[in-house]
Formats: C-alpha cells, structure tokens, sequence
C-alpha cells in the first residue's frame, strides 16, 4: 500500500476502553488502513488525579474514564512490539514527567512522543520528552496565543513539531480556525500539523490544503461507543479514505501552471463537443460554404474555432461523401506513407488502433501489417469475425 507524503497517526488513545484485545485490533484496523503510526496515552491512575480536586462533572466523568481505560506499561509495550511487526511507528502521549518512569528502559522502544494540549505550558515534561532524543509533537489546543508563545520560544530548534489543536470534542464545523496552520509555519519556520477532533473526518483534507504535514486523529470502532473520545474519531474506513486521499495529495494539489488537458478530457471533448459535417456529396475542386454542412455530435474533425480558414475560397483536394466529417486533410493532397516507415514499423511490430468500419480505408493508407481494434460495445456483442477482414494481417 502507498504511504501518503502526510504523516498519519492513529491515535488510539482510550478508545480501547481499558481492552487489550481492543486495542490490538485498533492496531491491525489502522495498519490495514495505511497510516504511518498509531499512538497511545499513559496517565499512572494513582497520582493522575487528586482526590480533593476531582468534584466537579466534568472531573469526575475525566477521572472515572482514565480508570476504567487503563492499560499498564508492559500490555502497552506488547501492544507496540504488535505495530511494530505491522511496520508502524509508535508513540504515547505523557502527562507529567514521572510517568515515563514508569515505562523503564522500555520508554526508548517509542518511535516519537507527544505533549497533549493541556500540558502545552509544562516546560519540565516538554524537556524531558525532548530528552529522548525522539520526535516530539506538541498540540496547541486550550490556550492563548501568548500561552503558545511562552511554550515554543524555549525549545531548541529542531526535533518537535507544533501540532494545530481545537480541544473540543468534536470540534463542529464553525470552530477548525484552519488559518492558523498557516500562521503556525510561518511564525516558527517548521512544518506544521493538525491535530483533529473534528465531527468531520474531511476536515483533514482541508488542513492539508493549508499546509500540514501530520495529521492526527483518534480512531475508533464504534463512534458512538461508550467513552469520552469515540464521538471524535474516525472508524478504520474513513482512515483509508483519508489515506488514500493524502497518498495522492501531491498529484491533487499540482497545476499552477498554464492549463493542460489530460488524456480523458481531450476523449470527452470528441465524445461530448461537435463537429461540422457534410449535407451532401461534393466533388474535388469545390469549395465549401456553410450552407454544405451542419455541426453535430462528435467532436472529430473541424470545429466553430477553424471552420472559418477552409470555407469559400479553398477548394476540396479530393470527394467528399454525404455525413463525411469535415477534415483539414480535405485540402491536401494525400501524403504516401514511405518504404522507410513501413519498413520500420514491420521491425518494431508496431501496430495502429483502428475501428471495424475503418479498417480499409487505413490498412490502404498505413499498410504497416498491424493494427489493434477498439470494438464499440454493439461490436463486442456481434458475431463479427475480425479474421474475414484480412487474413495477411495482424490483429488484436
């Protein structure tokens, strides 16, 4: 499967619910999808909250959801020993610094690590994670610009990257505020990520049209399931479309350039646009005038941009029947293809694409031996024998 040029993470987060085997079918699910990555969150349950300070709605549900989803560091490292078989990268979110004590000498096994929003002002945690010598992410979610400020002018100049975070969860479509992607990149001079908890996957897409370069974003079986966070995410198969989307962004994004057309536009254009044809028979010498012809589906010889050059004054080189479709080669004498050519394609075995109804009249004017038919669909469906043509002849 092609990886996109936007690093994708997975994160799983807690939405494995405190389920080992969940989260290890998050993990197959978001390596099937195509990602780059998946990550998780660790928060030691017994110094995450204080007991005094957990009274309010909001705390309680927080405090309850972080018990009940836990998973201890060593099913964390089989888990990540699984992605890495999946030839995924791994990362985790801390809290605070005593945390990734927690984890032992296993905390190197990480392949990159990230500082959640809420803990953007923690310049000890920050510090230690950047300590680890891996990649840090850092989101920018729940506070000021000055916050933002204050954080990122401490860092040295390498090894993070800021991540554009809205903490609502789900961000609606009135709040993305995806501008400051752009301003992120040019205030600190790095590529820039986003970081999406929005109620729309597509969102992402519209992020990378500004400029990021990672993306990431929960995933989830079930987004109305049972936890804080499922409302959020994205299920494994809005992962592939993001995925694919992001695999073929560079191609998506190209054609600051004069305009080209590509192969299906200029086969649309003779299927879908006009043409003139002729309303009668008319003789070598002749002249055409507009009266002679009338401008119908497809698009397969002169049309309203050229017709005006080959009208009145220029005489017909060779008879033209009835419903012929008006060809500049009408004012010309026809050119003989050459021994040299002929010779040359005989060598080569090159063949020429041709339709049942022309092949006569193109084997008599290209006789290089080979040609290749493009059968219409009532023609597939006939009973026509393409060996009664010419048995002298190559055919495909």
């Amino acid at each position: 499967m092609k990886k996109s040029s936007v690093y994708i993470i997975a994160e799983i987060g807690i939405n494995h619910d405190g389920d080992v085997e969940k989260a290890h079918d998050l993990i197959v699910a978001a390596a099937n999808s195509g990602v780059h990555a998946v990550k998780f969150q660790y928060r030691n349950t017994d110094n995450a909250y204080s007991d005094a300070g957990a009274n309010e709605i909001g705390d309680e549900m927080l405090k309850s959801e972080i018990k009940r989803a836990y998973i201890s560091p060593a099913d964390l490292m089989a888990l990540t020993d699984k992605a890495s078989e999946l030839d995924l990268d791994v990362g985790i979110s801390f809290f605070e610094s005593a945390d990734i004590e927690d984890f032992g000498d296993d905390i190197h096994r990480f392949n990159f690590f990230k500082l959640p929003s809420a803990e953007l002002s923690n310049q000890a945690l920050t510090l230690d994670l950047l300590k680890l010598e891996k990649h840090l992410y850092i989101s920018t979610g729940c506070h000021t610009e000055q916050d933002v400020e204050a954080a990122l002018s401490c860092l040295p100049t390498s090894n993070w990257t800021p991540l554009h975070c809205v903490s609502n969860y789900p961000v609606s479509l009135s709040n993305p505020k995806l501008g400051y992607i752009e301003y992120l990149k040019n205030r600190w001079g790095k590529d820039v990520g986003y970081s999406s908890h929005d109620d729309l996957w597509e969102v992402c897409l519209l992020a990378i049209a500004q400029g990021a370069k990672v993306i990431e974003r929960h995933i989830t079986f079930d987004k109305n399931g049972n936890g804080l966070d499922h409302s959020s995410s994205s299920t494994p198969d809005e992962f592939k479309k993001l995925v694919d989307f992001c695999s073929s962004i560079d191609l998506i994004m190209t054609g600051n350039a004069p305009r080209v057309q590509n192969q299906g536009e200029i086969l649309n254009k003779q299927n879908l646009g006009r043409s003139f044809f002729t309303k009668r028979d008319i003789e070598a010498g002749e002249c055409l005038k507009l009266d002679d012809l009338v401008y119908r589906a497809p698009n397969i010889g002169l049309t309203l941009d050229d017709i005006e050059g080959y009208l009145n004054d220029k005489p017909l080189q060779q008879p033209v029947g009835k419903g012929a479709s008006v060809s500049k080669c009408f004012f010309s004498s026809p050119e003989i293809i050459s021994d040299e050519v002929i010779n040359f394609a005989h060598e080569q075995g090159l063949a020429l694409p041709v339709r049942l109804h022309d092949i006569h009249e193109i084997e008599g004017l290209f006789p290089i031996g080979g040609f290749e038919f493009h059968l219409s669909y009532k023609e597939v469906l006939s009973d026509i024998s393409v060996n009664a043509f010419s048995a002298s002849n190559r055919y495909s």
